[in-house]
């Protein structure tokens, strides 16, 4: 049974959201923006949702926000850059805004020295553990924007369990004032929750890049007979990674085994995680890794690494091994294509899947969007 979250808010509300990443980004913070936008304004329709950003990519994913009439798009008054970085706060009080979430790890300088409460959602600390993927200069900047956005913010939500332990770690004087609110799917993947035991092919979703880690998963097919080499399908974007990813394919001779189908709506990665057999996900690091949760919402089992947030959100789902094991993965895929033993992974998923309800969630998110404003 749902456990949710009731609310006392008697007046409507402006409630401001950092929407760069709804409007630019297609995966990701992208889509964790668009899901959880989506949900809040068709749960609490009376409250005024006023989305800021620094430009558009007009696609099927944005364009719902740009032209409904639920939301009110803002861009840049003076320079883009120093507007989202602090001149976005004098937007902020000219459109009397409540309370400004600030979606990815931000907020804009001078917010608390106003009357405006804010919360800050953290993602992931990538770039401590991994600096070398970053540039210098971009690893003082992020580092910079988080750290400012943890002292001042009212208030912190981290994506996971895992995320809030990093960011205690990282500034303990702000434990009192985090808590972890997990993402959901989008409506796509709930209205199409019925399991099928039909696969015939795994599936890899997301960014082609080396935190994703699908080389490993090459270097497993180079160990597993013939015979038990289930076809893969990858979709998503890359660039030099995923150039390097198809010369290894092709080094190996395994061309027959991968498909690279780049980026697909939603809509259409409902269809393949329905004939999909496992998403295999052996990502490095994730602040939350919404792919896993995509599957499992849809009846499809995992394979998953041990790192980060991934088995925090997979549960008993599915295996999960170590992002450096090539032999575990290979063990995994012969273990994932028996059907009784991807029937014994998703038994029971739909009592996991509650904490990831959108209407729990959301509530959550008000709920906290009272406490700050009762606190003035």
């Amino acid at each position: 049974m749902k456990a949710f979250v009731f609310t006392n808010i008697m007046r409507n509300l402006r409630l401001g959201f950092d929407a760069k990443r709804l409007f630019c980004n297609k995966e990701g913070l992208g889509s964790y923006a668009r899901t959880l936008l989506m949900d809040m304004q068709r749960l609490f329709p009376q409250h005024e949702y006023h989305l800021y950003t620094t430009g558009f990519d007009r696609d099927i994913d944005t364009e719902y926000f740009q032209d409904s009439s639920k939301y009110i798009v803002h861009t840049p008054t003076s320079g883009s850059f120093l507007w989202r970085y602090s001149r976005m706060t004098q937007d902020l009080l000219r459109d009397e805004i409540d309370v400004y979430i600030g979606l990815s790890n931000e907020l804009p300088h001078g917010l608390s020295a106003t009357r405006i409460k804010s919360i800050v959602v953290i993602h992931d600390l990538f770039y401590k553990y991994f600096p070398s993927q970053f540039k210098f200069l971009d690893r003082l900047i992020i580092q910079h924007k988080l750290q400012y956005a943890l002292y001042h913010a009212d208030k912190i939500v981290a994506v996971s369990k895992h995320t809030q332990g990093d960011i205690i770690k990282l500034s303990s004087s702000v434990k009192d004032k985090t808590t972890v609110i997990y993402q959901s799917v989008s409506k796509v993947f709930r209205d199409h929750n019925h399991p099928t035991d039909k696969g015939d092919y795994l599936l890899c979703v997301g960014s082609i890049n080396d935190r994703k880690n699908i080389k490993l998963l090459v270097e497993a097919y180079m160990i597993l007979p013939p015979e038990k080499r289930i076809p893969v399908i990858i979709a998503g974007q890359g660039r030099a990674y995923k150039e390097e990813l198809k010369q290894m394919i092709t080094d190996a001779g395994l061309e027959s085994s991968f498909k690279f189908v780049g980026y697909v709506s939603n809509e259409a990665l409902v269809g393949l995680y329905r004939g999909a057999m496992a998403l295999v996900f052996p990502s490095k690091y994730e602040g939350f890794g919404i792919p896993v949760l995509e599957a499992l919402s849809i009846g499809v089992p995992v394979i998953t690494s041990s790192s980060s947030s991934l088995p925090e959100i997979v549960g008993q789902h599915g295996i999960v091994i170590d992002y450096n094991d090539t032999s575990a993965l290979a063990n995994a895929i012969k273990h994932i294509s028996n059907q009784k033993s991807r029937s014994e992974y998703i038994a029971g998923v739909e009592e996991h899947l509650q904490k990831f309800d959108h209407e729990f969630i959301c509530n959550q998110y008000i709920s906290n969007i009272e406490r700050l404003l009762s606190n003035k």
